[in-house]
């Protein structure tokens, strides 16, 4: 763990069990494990494909913390999407909601690739959030959630609505810390301009799939170290628009096994998906971007988000 998120945590530690009952705490991750090859690897992403910077789960997918004392029940464990026993890993004593993804995998991840420490530091700092109120069941929501949930939710909390005058893409996850409900949305996966995967329920569809290029991967830039999935994890922009790949996320976390394109399980994923996706396209409105990345004026390198020579990805 780097020093700057070491301070930043110790503060959490600090601060946490003396909040009171009109204050609570939200921790969303904000991408999978650092993965590309030239660094010592930054944790494991378990199960999932690749890492940060590509739109394959190990790269999107990540927990969230919700803590609220008297607000948000932690009685309860939802099942609705595969998880290995949060019981078993972290123990009763964690009171904890997740909303993106099993806080027990984020864990876990890091205790199976040896990184002892963080999966210490991830228990005691739920020991620690818990400690004001006592030990409880632990609860585990696997409602996927996005940091543009952040807005909506916020209107939320203080009673108001969202403005009308524009189309505004988060969703409220106060029904979801609260009672426990779950909504099933779609998620989108872009790569700057580019809808690289669409999920809903528990099917994926890739319609382009990239890791970074050949000439970053030639020189040591990997974003899916040990793992090479055939037609998947490519180093050259594949276009798979008109037969998607599609995964069931539910049985197969890792994105390996592409359902066949002649199964009737496949056909009836797409029909799922293909009117989100059309509806999302037609209501998309282009905006300008408030932080673009993809200039290289404001980057601190030359490589980031898989900038080899593929700009069109962006």
């Amino acid at each position: 763990m780097s020093p700057p998120k070491g301070r930043a945590g110790s503060q959490v530690d600090r601060r946490v069990p003396r909040a009171s009952a009109r204050q609570g705490v939200y921790g969303p991750g904000d991408s999978g494990m650092w993965s590309d090859g030239r660094l010592s690897p930054g944790g494991s992403n378990g199960p999932f494909l690749c890492g940060k910077q590509t739109t394959f789960e190990g790269g999107m997918r990540e927990p969230a913390i919700a803590w609220w004392p008297g607000h948000i029940p932690a009685s309860q464990v939802s099942q609705s999407r595969p998880c290995a026993s949060p019981a078993v890993i972290l123990g009763r004593e964690a009171l904890v909601p997740s909303l993106a993804c099993s806080l027990c995998s984020f864990c876990h991840a890091h205790v199976s690739s040896g990184r002892e420490s963080l999966y210490s530091a991830c228990v005691d700092m739920l020991r620690d959030v818990t400690a004001a109120s006592g030990p409880r069941p632990l609860q585990v929501s696997h409602q996927l959630g996005s940091i543009m949930d952040l807005f909506t939710t916020s209107l939320s909390l203080a009673g108001l609505e969202p403005p009308r005058d524009r189309a505004i893409d988060g969703l409220d996850l106060l029904p979801t810390m609260l009672q426990g409900r779950l909504t099933d949305r779609p998620v989108f996966y872009y790569r700057g301009n580019t809808l690289m995967a669409v999920t809903r329920g528990q099917y994926k569809a890739h319609f382009w799939t990239w890791t970074n290029s050949w000439e970053e991967f030639r020189q040591g830039v990997d974003f899916c170290p040990g793992q090479n999935v055939s037609g998947v994890t490519t180093h050259s922009q594949e276009e798979h628009t008109k037969l998607p790949l599609v995964f069931h996320l539910g049985r197969d976390p890792g994105e390996r096994f592409p359902l066949s394109i002649a199964s009737t399980e496949y056909l009836d994923a797409l029909r799922q998906i293909t009117p989100v996706v059309r509806q999302h396209q037609e209501a998309l409105v282009p905006g300008q971007p408030q932080l673009n990345v993809c200039n290289r004026a404001v980057m601190v390198s030359g490589s980031y988000v898989g900038y080899g020579g593929h700009p069109r990805a962006m």
